[in-house]
């Protein structure tokens, strides 16, 4: 027999007993013909009593300011630069701020912030490439079971290895340097 544990992903934020919360979205999702929904989940979260209400901010000041924090990450996530070199080459388009993983507050806490990759420093475009293949491992963990992208895994996996060490022979040839800005790398 197989035995079913849950547990939060290492990035949650989630308030809670994961195996309280994964066992009651297992219940919501059989109780509506094995769909689940955001709105099933509101819905049982508000009662005071259900495992999954502690994993959201009831104040509506607070979930107000959320929201707007997260309609702001939607606009800088949402604009595009776009090079036009004036000659034959086509034109180019990027995004134009990427979401570093965290800078240093005062309080000594943690936040992303976003940045131009033209200014980025050597240091920022390492963190950007290791930010890069971690994604890049989260999708592939995510759909690793369809067989059909196998190959792609492999690939992926053989290039990953060989950009880390690269990228760590850089490291050594460059260690003492100091790192200034880079000039655009778009």
């Amino acid at each position: 027999m197989i035995q079913t544990t849950w547990r939060f992903r290492d990035s949650s934020r989630i308030k809670g007993n994961p195996q309280e919360i994964g066992q009651r979205l297992q219940w919501l999702k059989r109780r509506n013909d094995d769909i689940l929904k955001p709105e099933l989940v509101l819905e049982d979260a508000q009662k005071p009593s259900s495992p999954l209400h502690d994993c959201f901010e009831w104040n509506d000041t607070k979930a107000a300011q959320q929201h707007r924090l997260w309609q702001a990450r939607m606009v800088i996530n949402s604009i595009e630069l776009v090079l036009e070199y004036g000659d034959s080459r086509p034109q180019k388009t990027y995004r134009a701020f990427l979401s570093m993983p965290s800078r240093p507050t005062e309080d000594g806490a943690s936040e992303r912030y976003y940045l131009d990759l033209r200014d980025a420093t050597e240091a920022e475009y390492e963190v950007l490439l290791s930010e890069c293949a971690r994604e890049l491992r989260a999708v592939r963990d995510k759909y690793s079971d369809l067989k059909e992208f196998g190959k792609v895994w492999g690939e992926f996996d053989r290039t990953i290895q060989a950009e880390e060490a690269a990228a760590c022979k850089s490291r050594k040839a460059k260690s003492g340097a100091k790192n200034g800005r880079q000039s655009a790398r778009v």
